[in-house]
């Protein structure tokens, strides 16, 4: 009954059998419990921690799975540094915890407070969705209260000695489209002192 459905669901597999499809859910559950196991499990070195949005009155289930075999290991009420605290005292033993060298999880916190308290020398890695959402958020405005002050206008063409930084080379002034003025540099240009590096 379990190989059976493995291939297709619990429903179809009790039209086929003629039986309840309750019946072929607990037949199938009993067979993947023996299947878990007896079953060598693979070992843990790259961690993933997500959580998944369920409702209003079970907010968040947090769910934990090994990265390189893409399977999911564990699942815990709500998503706060003690629901993974708990997946990684009950499951993993001192060692398994030694072997993790990367956990990705999607900058919440106390996900990384709790992968950090138990696994120190694992290397942390943001998921690419929440990294790119932070990215394309709306950058400070240049004309708040807040930033207003930090911002110092500079001129396009700098001829100043001690703003230039010597190890930089000289930029060459823009020309001009006009055929009268492509013989001839800027007026910006040509009150630059001698010797001056353009900045």
């Amino acid at each position: 009954m379990g190989q059976a459905c493995e291939g297709a669901s619990a429903r179809m597999v009790a039209r086929q059998f003629q039986i309840a499809a309750s019946t072929v859910r607990n037949m199938d559950l009993r067979y993947l419990e023996r299947w878990s196991r007896s079953r060598r499990k693979p070992a843990l070195r790259q961690l993933g921690v997500d959580e998944i949005h369920l409702g209003k009155k079970q907010k968040f289930l947090t769910v934990v799975s090994n990265l390189e075999m893409g399977e999911p290991l564990w699942f815990g009420r709500d998503r706060k540094e003690e629901t993974l605290d708990e997946f990684v005292a009950k499951e993993l033993s001192a060692f398994q915890r030694s072997r993790i060298v990367a956990a990705c999880v999607d900058m919440w916190e106390p996900f990384t407070k709790s992968i950090l308290k138990w696994a120190p020398a694992c290397r942390i890695v943001f998921d690419k969705f929440h990294v790119m959402q932070h990215a394309n958020a709306d950058p400070p405005s240049a004309h708040s209260p807040d930033t207003a002050n930090d911002i110092t206008p500079l001129p396009p063409w700098s001829c100043s000695q001690s703003t230039a930084d010597p190890a930089l080379p000289a930029r060459r002034p823009p020309r001009s489209h006009s055929p009268a003025g492509r013989s001839r540099s800027t007026p910006a240009f040509d009150s630059c002192p001698s010797g001056a590096p353009i900045a």
